[in-house]
């Protein structure tokens, strides 16, 4: 994607927002992972352990934490680059973003099968 392009996307998602501010539901797709998230191979689950929690950091005594974290690469819900599965695929960084977006309908209108059919590829 051009520099222009790139700038162009994030113009129109800032108008975007200016413009229908207050008429939008931001919707978080996130999941939280944890012991009991699904992972590609079960014996290689996911791991928190909280390693330290500090108040009295010097010089000014802040909050200082630390943790470990092991998880494999194919657990809940996530993005596999072509590179997974191709040699000369892109990797995660080489995707092009407007390939990672889709028009959404409207929760609030019906559709019949005939326009699914219709929906552009």
């Amino acid at each position: 994607m051009s520099r222009f392009s790139t700038s162009l996307l994030y113009g129109v998602f800032f108008l975007e927002t200016v413009l229908c501010a207050g008429l939008t539901q931001i919707i978080d797709l996130g999941h939280p992972l944890d012991e009991n998230s699904i992972a590609w191979d079960p014996k290689s689950g996911f791991y928190f352990t909280k390693k330290i929690g500090l108040f009295s950091v010097p010089p000014n005594n802040s909050w200082y934490a630390a943790n470990e974290l092991q998880t494999p690469e194919h657990i809940g819900t996530h993005l596999d680059a072509p590179y997974h599965f191709q040699p000369d695929g892109w990797t995660v960084n080489q995707i092009p973003v407007d390939r990672l977006m889709v028009g959404v309908f409207p929760s609030h209108y019906t559709f019949d099968n005939i326009h699914f059919l219709e929906w552009p590829n």
